[in-house]
């Protein structure tokens, strides 16, 4: 039997749960700590422990949590339902079940109220690629001239400039 180097995971408390979302509620309101694409700057948990040093251990799983929920809550899934009045997924066991197979970090989350799921939804927003803006090989085509972008009219004054040509080259 081998031995692991790893902490036993701490299971939160909701107290400590609420804590922590106020800290990062706080973080956020107090301006400066995210960046117009909605990540955090550099620094932000540095910040965020001195805010909670006094009241928390850490935060190992709550954004982890946070960002299997929304995945979930997200178009890229159907099948996947969420129960407002209790806070929590639900779906049919069995799909759950194959979702979990390839996103462990589901794992547990079926029917377990997250109550502060709307308060992260603020706090982590825009934090997670979701695939909105991608484009394929077949969307590129769409970029043409018309598709939305202005012209660059080249006539523009620069007529003046003479030919540059290499005198090692024959242009006939």
């Amino acid at each position: 039997m081998s031995t692991s180097n790893r902490a036993p995971r701490h299971v939160w408390t909701k107290e400590e749960e609420g804590t922590l979302v106020e800290c990062l509620m706080e973080l956020v309101s107090m301006g400066g700590w995210k960046s117009d694409n909605g990540t955090f700057r550099p620094g932000y948990l540095a910040q965020l422990v001195r805010m909670m040093a006094e009241k928390l251990p850490g935060c190992q799983t709550l954004k982890r949590t946070f960002q299997a929920i929304a995945e979930m809550r997200g178009p890229a899934c159907s099948g996947f339902g969420w129960n407002d009045e209790v806070k929590c997924i639900i779906a049919e066991k069995e799909l759950f079940d194959n979702w979990v197979r390839s996103h462990p970090a589901a794992k547990g989350l079926l029917n377990k109220p997250f109550p502060y799921y709307d308060e992260l939804t603020y706090v982590f927003g825009r934090d997670r690629a979701t695939g909105r803006f991608a484009e394929t090989f077949a969307d590129v085509g769409s970029n043409e001239l018309g598709g939305g972008y202005d012209r660059f009219d080249i006539g523009d004054g620069n007529e003046d400039f003479p030919p540059m040509y290499s005198q090692g080259i024959d242009l006939s």
